[in-house]
Order: structure tokens, then C-alpha cells, then sequence
């Protein structure tokens, strides 16, 4: 009877194996992280993963731009990840430079529709987006010009009603070059994202 339950239970726990196995040769090649929101990107080829888990390591932060001229207004959306202690810690943004663009009494319905997904091109005008890049000396940003074979593209984005306001959650890919204010130019490729927008 003892030689029976045992060999059950060894055959269970292979069962067991066997299937988390599975699951994990399965996994999604792309999923770089299984935080609910982190940036992840090669920069000069060097990893750069920062996650918004339990540790506490990384903080996300939003930036609203806003130019209001009644009946007309322009906002700017950008959400960064990064240590932001001490206060020139170095983060990575992402940044949608005048996103919204007409009358002021629209903006609050139209929140959630301006993060459409598929492709944007890289600069500061309507429609647009930018990638910056603190490094904790100085901004790297992703000016249109000068982009060789560059990409940006919303794959998912999923509006959310919290105690603290409305936010957009947005997930991402991208590659593209960066440079700083004296021309010099670092490669940002295989970038991967999921980041909270704030709406007010």
C-alpha cells in the first residue's frame, strides 16, 4: 500500500514538472518582463530593464505640457521609468509632444482615444513621438532627424479608471537613435514597453 501512494505521488509531481516545463518553452520569446509596467531596451547594445515591481527600485512618473489659449489648446503626454533618487538618476521617456490639438472642452473625452495603436514617426510636431533618455549627465533624445531605420509603434493600449484618476495604459515597441545636444549618437534598439499615462 506505502510503495502504491508513493509511486502515485511521484507520478504526479513529474506530472507537474512536466507541465511547468511546458509552459515555460512556451513563453512568449518577446515578453522581456512579467512586471505589469517596465521600459526595456538595448542601448549600444547594453541591456537597460527597469520594471515597476515590489522592490521599489524604479518609480514611473507622468509630465503633462499643456499650451492653453481658449477656445484652443494644445497637451503633450510623457511617462518616464527611472530611479529619480537621487534627483539626476537616469530614466528612459516616453514622450507624445502636442497628442492633443483643438478645442479645450474636448480634451477630457478625447483622453483615451488619442493613444491610437499602430505607427508614429520620431519629433516634436502633432502626432509625433519621442524616446528621451536621462543617462544622469545628460538628455538623449530621438530627434527626427538623423533616424535610420527607426520604428515606433503602439501595440496595446487600455484605459483605466482608478481612485486617483483616469490613466491610459500603453504597450509598445521601438528602435531608434538618440542624440545629445553636441550631435553625438547612441543606438536604442529592441525596446519594449508598457507605461501608464495620466490624464490630469
Amino acid at each position: 500500500m506505502f510503495s502504491k501512494i508513493s509511486f502515485l505521488q511521484c507520478m504526479m509531481l513529474m506530472g507537474i514538472v512536466l507541465l511547468s516545463s511546458c509552459k515555460k518553452d512556451s513563453k512568449d520569446p518577446d515578453n522581456v518582463s512579467d512586471a505589469e509596467y517596465y521600459f526595456y531596451g538595448k542601448l549600444d547594445g547594453q541591456t537597460n530593464l527597469l520594471e515597476i515591481d515590489a522592490t521599489g527600485d524604479y518609480q514611473m512618473s507622468n509630465s503633462i505640457d499643456a499650451s492653453i489659449g481658449v477656445p484652443f489648446c494644445t497637451y503633450s503626454y510623457g511617462c518616464s521609468i527611472g530611479a529619480f533618487d537621487p534627483i539626476d538618476a537616469p530614466y528612459f521617456e516616453v514622450y507624445f509632444p502636442n497628442l492633443f490639438d483643438g478645442d479645450c472642452a474636448d480634451v477630457d473625452q478625447d483622453f483615451s482615444g488619442l493613444f491610437h495603436t499602430g505607427a508614429y514617426s520620431f519629433g516634436d510636431l502633432t502626432g509625433q513621438v519621442l524616446v528621451r533618455h536621462w543617462d544622469g549627465t545628460e538628455l538623449w533624445r530621438s530627434d527626427a532627424s538623423g533616424q535610420v531605420n527607426a520604428s515606433f509603434e503602439v501595440t496595446a493600449t487600455e484605459r483605466q479608471e482608478t481612485p486617483f484618476g483616469i490613466y491610459q495604459k500603453v504597450s509598445g515597441k521601438a528602435s531608434c537613435t538618440l542624440f545629445n545636444m553636441g550631435g553625438s549618437s547612441k543606438k536604442l534598439e529592441d525596446i519594449k514597453f508598457v507605461m501608464s499615462f495620466s490624464k490630469d
